[in-house]
């Protein structure tokens, strides 16, 4: 299994919560050790904010959160049902560029599962990298896990 990367840059950016300023610059990179790990396992790998490219406002935080979705398929279509299961600040304040800072989540037992897939329903996970700004701006990464026991 490629252990999963990622990078948020202005030109990368999916999905965010508040308004990116015009102009407003960042680069944050990072990797997970697996995008499949036993729900035993805590969930580890790290993150940097780049050094070359200059911020043009400091960071508040930066988050990992732990998302269920669960699928049901019927006749009359798909309901898709998104929860937080878990939230995580991996860092509070400006981050000093070009360190690496270690994500170490250990999963809550009573609220996590093996991803499941079956005909009429599935179970499957999802990382979110948040880095929100001082603006409120918060740009959004996601990442799909697999779950297994």
């Amino acid at each position: 299994c490629v252990p999963p990367s990622f990078s948020i840059t202005p030109e990368t950016v999916r999905k965010s919560k508040g308004k990116k300023e015009a102009g407003q610059r960042f680069a944050i990179s990072g990797q997970l050790d697996s995008s499949t790990f036993s729900v035993a396992a805590p969930m580890k790998g790290w993150l940097v904010v780049d050094a070359a490219q200059e911020q043009t406002r400091p960071i508040q935080s930066v988050s990992l959160q732990l998302i269920r979705v669960e699928t049901i398929n019927a006749a009359e279509g798909t309901m898709k049902e998104a929860s937080e299961v878990q939230s995580l600040q991996v860092c509070n304040g400006n981050v000093a560029p070009g360190i690496q800072i270690p994500i170490h989540a250990v999963l809550p037992r009573l609220f996590t599962c093996p991803s499941v897939s079956q005909t009429g329903f599935q179970v499957d996970f999802e990382a979110n990298v948040i880095v929100e700004f001082d603006n409120g701006y918060a740009p959004v990464e996601n990442i799909p896990l697999k779950l297994f026991r």
